[in-house]
């Protein structure tokens, strides 16, 4: 039976008024979702990024789409990084499905 495991990024996001609407912006997944509120734009973020690993994952390019936005292990913490002003950081978790793995050896 699968079994349910989940990863959750956190990942930079500023909200902006844009008239009526936020706008929730992930500038390091080049992604924006929009809402009536501000977190209703971030709950639109969040699903938006479920469904552009979802994406990447299935077609095979996630490693390579990672790596290009700049994610890699973390060498010597988060020093000397900085971010823009009014950023915020965001838990977006995604539950992955864990298939149980195929005999290696053939009946």
């Amino acid at each position: 039976m699968p079994e349910t495991q989940q990863i959750d990024f956190k990942l930079a996001v500023f909200v902006k008024k844009r008239r009526a609407w936020y706008l929730a912006v992930c500038p390091i997944l080049d992604l924006a979702a929009q809402g009536s509120t501000p977190e209703k734009a971030i709950a639109s973020l969040r699903s938006a990024v479920r469904g552009f690993v979802a994406d990447c994952f299935e077609r095979g390019v996630l490693d390579e789409v990672m790596k290009s936005a700049g994610f890699g292990p973390p060498k010597g913490g988060a020093a000397g990084r900085t971010e823009r002003a009014g950023t915020r950081f965001v838990s977006v978790p995604l539950p992955l499905l864990r298939r149980a793995q195929r005999s290696s050896q053939a009946a």
